[in-house]
């Protein structure tokens, strides 16, 4: 009977330590996956960032890292249950257990009717366990290469050189080239007739927005401008295009925008060029304005001439230094007429005159990098 009670208490122990390896590899095999997985969600949130699936990547990865802490809170608990019931449970000249177990499965005995060998090994060695390790090995595979690609390729198709014919965008109303180094319009191009300015299109209800058409590290966004000091400035203006709503929501991509001084030029000189255009417009049969930013040197106390601008915002959006508005009028004769302004991006009096700042085509071209010489 002592060895009987010896024997059953020792089976007990076996059992519940058998038990507990297998716990115990399940809880690895959780690991295995969520750690990897909720590196991948975080990898994507922080690429993403920003956007709906940024937003829903990081609230993925926030449940996998609380599934995680539970876990190794719900292991912990279990380590204290298993080793004060091992420690309970001793034979009768008070050997622990634990010992007698290593010594107890090397002599092949049975625990209800099967070897007492490791969990572990005989997973590595059964069907099940082999297709749920090759399983677990493919998803880390996914997940390591996902979290790989988006920390330092950012998606490696898109890492290619943008070159300007991907910075040439082409809207109903008008055409932009964005230069995604200074977060501005190079140029917009817009041809304008009496039908554009005809309409009931309302910009009362319309808000700017980034334009996803370009890599996220390459637009600026409306935080940039929040706090900034500058206005909003359109290049296409969204009064040029009150024949279509569907065109004006368009000239409100930041992509059109760039960072202007507000009282005494974008309400001031510039509002009153933009409605000039317009006055062009009416009574001619066409007009092709050209319209851009420029960063001009300036001579310093030093004699030396250097290129200042202004950056704003994370994303170090460039405020240009001059803006330029070429206008080539197509009139009823057939005839054209070419009027050209450049005009620097800070406040003026009220009562200024457009005419100073008249310039020739010839200088446009020059200081812009354009060429308008050949007709459009």
């Amino acid at each position: 009977m002592k060895n009987d009670g010896k024997k059953i208490a020792f089976l007990n122990a076996t059992e519940l330590h058998l038990n507990y390896l297998k716990e115990r590899w399940g809880i690895i095999h959780f690991y295995m996956v969520f750690v990897p997985a909720s590196f991948g969600a975080l990898a994507y949130a922080y690429v993403n960032r920003g956007t709906l699936g940024g937003w829903v990547s990081s609230i993925i990865s926030l449940l996998f890292v609380g599934f995680i802490i539970f876990m190794i809170w719900i292991e912990r608990r279990n380590n204290r249950f298993i080793r004060v019931t091992l420690d309970k449970i001793k034979d009768l000249e008070g050997n622990n257990l634990k010992k007698e177990f290593r010594v107890y499965k090397n002599t092949g005995a049975k625990v209800d009717g099967k070897a007492s060998k490791c969990f572990i090994l005989g997973c590595f060695k059964g069907k099940t366990g082999s297709a749920i390790i090759i399983m677990e090995l493919v998803l880390i595979a996914v997940f390591g290469f996902a979290s790989g690609a988006m920390f330092f390729g950012n998606n490696v198709e898109k890492q290619q050189v943008t070159f300007s014919s991907e910075c040439i965008k082409e809207l109903n109303g008008y055409t932009v080239f964005y230069d995604t180094r200074s977060k501005t319009p190079w140029w917009v191009y817009e041809k304008l007739t009496p039908e554009s300015l005809k309409g009931n299109a309302s910009r009362k209800s319309l808000s700017f927005k980034e334009d996803k058409f370009f890599l996220p590290q390459h637009r600026s966004t409306l935080k940039d401008y929040k706090g900034s000091g500058f206005d909003r400035g359109h290049v296409a203006a969204a009064g040029n295009h009150k024949n279509s709503q569907s065109d004006m929501v368009e000239t409100f991509f930041l992509s059109n925008i760039y960072p202007q001084v507000g009282i005494g030029f974008n309400r001031g000189c510039w509002k009153r060029l933009e409605e000039l255009t317009r006055e062009y417009v009416k009574t001619n049969k066409a007009v092709h304005v050209i319209t851009g930013t420029l960063f001009l040197p300036e001579e310093d106390s030093d004699g030396i001439r250097y290129v200042k601008y202004q950056v704003i915002g994370h994303s170090d959006v460039a405020v240009p230094t001059h803006l330029f508005k070429v206008l080539i009028v197509d009139k009823k004769d057939g005839d054209k007429e070419t009027r050209s302004y450049i005009i620097p991006n800070r406040k003026f009096a009220k009562d200024v005159e457009l005419e100073s700042f008249r310039t020739t085509i010839d200088k446009v071209e020059r200081v812009s990098g354009l060429c308008f010489s050949g007709g459009i």
